[in-house]
């Protein structure tokens, strides 16, 4: 749909089949302020946490437009009140740990062979872990435009029923 952010979350809305007084109840935000950001004239970045916890919206699909919308299969890592599960066994810890440690040397860094050097190990790591996840995350995105749909149903029919 956009080329931008703000275009992007006004596509992801209409995904959800919801209106903008809906999204922005949903974020705690009023429906003016929600529509400033869907317009350009706020960012999105305040918004992002939120939509991640309660959209699971993919926050590199969200800024760049690349990737899937929804991120998916993060059940185990999530508790019940949608905290980070500190005690799941996660693999991808690890891998956050080094890309967080290169990316604090590479601020520290005075060297430029050193820091075109990490920022080489960033982006193959970085890619690397995106097409590990990819297959997952498609089957996931599936699944969750399911219970979407079926999430839509329930709502139209509370309607219908005045409930």
């Amino acid at each position: 749909m956009g080329n931008s952010a703000n275009q992007r979350l006004k596509e992801f809305r209409k995904d959800l089949n919801l209106n903008q007084e809906e999204m922005a109840n949903s974020l705690d935000l009023k429906q003016g302020s929600y529509s400033d950001i869907e317009r350009g004239k706020v960012g999105v970045s305040g918004i992002i946490t939120k939509l991640m916890k309660l959209y699971r919206i993919n926050p590199i699909w969200l800024i760049e437009g690349k990737g899937e919308k929804i991120i998916e299969n993060d059940e185990p890592y999530i508790t019940e009140n949608g905290d980070i599960n500190e005690e799941y066994d996660r693999p991808d810890i690890e891998f956050k740990r080094k890309i967080f440690d290169s990316l604090d040397k590479l601020e520290k860094c005075e060297s430029n062979e050193m820091q075109k050097e990490l920022v080489s190990y960033l982006k193959s790591a970085i890619g690397r872990f995106i097409l590990e996840n990819s297959k997952l995350l498609k089957e996931n995105a599936r699944l969750k435009e399911e219970v979407i749909k079926i999430a839509k149903r329930h709502r139209d029919l509370k309607r219908v029923l005045n409930l």
